[in-house]
């Protein structure tokens, strides 16, 4: 028995191991997608020596934990006892259906903490992607913009540069206007949106003391008329910026937005407030927050200033188009080489993508343990389904004399999956309560999710019931055809 044992644990370990060898390449393969172009990682994973060993070590300790034991009761048989419980009914020793009813209870309730792990990451994953970033990611484009200027050259050279680099900035613009697929263009000097960082300046109303707390210092950009139509940022009141806003002495305005609003004003109207910020300007609009970090950063203030073409060092181009942006990447290159033809043009990078890249750990955990959770309903299936049909195996002779006294084929199948409904109750309250006291290890890991969310715990729990129950239909449904006189004949 112990040497049967060990068969079944090798053969299936090989087996495992050839399985796993094609699972990891293609679970690396997939998981490299998912890291966003611009980041140089490879994801490598491989079966090395120490897994093989670990693997080779697990099942020799199958075969001695769950053969050794049967091996051992067998061995030194109560040969009474054992004829009682056999005898002609067929029937299997109670100890030996305590141990076959224990290891399946454990195994489902093992499924069950796996199965609420993995459906709180994929909550908390949902709840990730659908927050408000306050702008739309879709169909954006966006290139570095940055013509050649001296800085540490003496006045009169630096403001040179700063008028050249304008007109060329300009120039830029109007090329990737002229692109076709390209809706709107617009230019931004600042933080990109989604890029994780911000740009602080200084904010304050004339007549109220100046805030000292670091989080009242807003973000700012230098923005064009149809940043906020490329970014598609909702305008909530007031006016946007428009090109005599962009113009050399035009009035000095600002747009804040909405965190900012109700920071620095409360419940008043800021619009036509004359505030200092890079300057006395006066707020002419009022935007939507867009969270900078992504969807786990905060709100911050943020301030917006007018574009100035006449001094522009350069910044980042934004194209909204009509189709996929990443299309266009080589035409959008290709429009600022051919002004700045003297420096090297970085690569294009979408919203998309850089929304990709706030995310990819989080996506990454979520897939990991809903594969494991996959996994552990797959198993616990297999266990159910082994254990049903092998103990209609062992009670065919008394399903063959219920059947022979008058049982119908729905008892037999009722009586079955009943006894499965029961062993999967079981195994489910237990994992309902270690998963209980298991998931506040993982609030960490979590997005916006209750670790107790009573949605999950339940969704898990039906789903491997119903699987349990799906899995012990074929024993039943072979239980219920059983022919009494076969059964008592043999």
């Amino acid at each position: 028995l112990l040497t049967e044992s060990l068969m079944l644990a090798l053969l299936g370990g090989a087996l495992g191991l050839g399985f796993a060898y094609g699972g990891i390449r293609f679970f690396a393969a997939a998981a490299q997608t998912m890291v966003p172009t611009d980041i140089p990682v490879v994801i490598e994973a491989q079966l090395d020596m120490r897994v093989l060993g670990f693997s080779l070590l697990a099942a020799l300790a199958s075969a001695l934990l769950f053969g050794l034991a049967p091996a051992w009761q067998f061995s030194r048989p109560h040969l009474s006892s054992a004829l009682a419980e056999g005898g002609r009914s067929g029937a299997a020793g109670l100890a030996r259906q305590r141990a076959r009813t224990l290891l399946l209870v454990s195994e489902v309730a093992l499924a069950v903490v796996l199965l609420i792990g993995a459906g709180l990451f994929v909550s908390s994953f949902v709840k990730l992607v659908r927050v408000d970033l306050g702008i739309e990611t879709s169909n954006v484009l966006t290139v570095g913009v940055y013509p050649r200027v001296d800085f540490n050259a003496a006045p009169d050279r630096r403001d040179a540069d700063l008028t050249r680099a304008g007109v060329l900035v300009r120039a830029v613009v109007e090329r990737a206007q002229s692109i076709p697929g390209v809706e709107a263009v617009a230019m931004a000097s600042g933080t990109a949106p989604l890029s994780g960082g911000w740009s602080r300046t200084s904010f304050s109303i004339p007549g109220q003391p100046k805030s000292e707390d670091p989080d009242d210092s807003p973000d700012v950009k230098s923005v064009t008329a149809d940043y906020f139509r490329v970014t598609r940022i909702p305008l909530l009141r007031g006016r946007a910026f428009t090109e005599a806003d962009t113009v050399k002495d035009a009035e000095p305005v600002t747009i804040i937005n909405d965190i900012a609003a109700r920071r620095f004003f409360g419940d008043k109207d800021p619009i036509g407030t004359v505030v200092e910020t890079n300057g006395k300007r006066t707020i002419v609009g009022i935007v939507r927050a867009v969270r900078l970090g992504g969807p786990e950063a905060p709100l911050r203030p943020e301030v917006y200033l007018p574009f100035n073409f006449d001094r522009a060092f350069g910044g980042t181009m934004y194209l909204r188009t009509a189709g996929d942006p990443e299309a266009l990447s080589t035409a959008a290159r290709a429009a600022v080489q051919s002004v700045l033809t003297d420096v090297v043009v970085p690569d294009t990078l979408t919203f998309d993508a850089m929304y990709d890249r706030l995310i990819v750990q989080r996506k990454f955990n979520m897939i990991v343990l809903a594969l494991f959770g996959a996994l552990a309903l797959t198993i616990a299936a297999a266990g159910v389904y082994g254990v049903m049909a092998y103990t209609v195996q062992q009670r065919a002779q008394e399903i063959g004399v219920r059947m022979a006294l008058g049982a119908q084929q729905g008892q037999v199948l009722r009586m079955v999956l009943v006894r499965a409904a029961i062993f999967m109750t079981i195994g489910v309250a237990i994992g309902l309560g270690a998963g209980w006291a298991l998931a506040r290890l993982i609030t960490t890991f979590l997005f916006r999710v209750d670790p107790h969310d009573i949605g999950v715990y339940a969704v898990a729990s039906s789903l491997l019931i119903l699987t349990g129950l799906a899995a012990a239909f074929v024993p039943a449904l072979r239980a219920s055809k059983v022919d009494p006189m076969s059964v008592l004949r043999s």
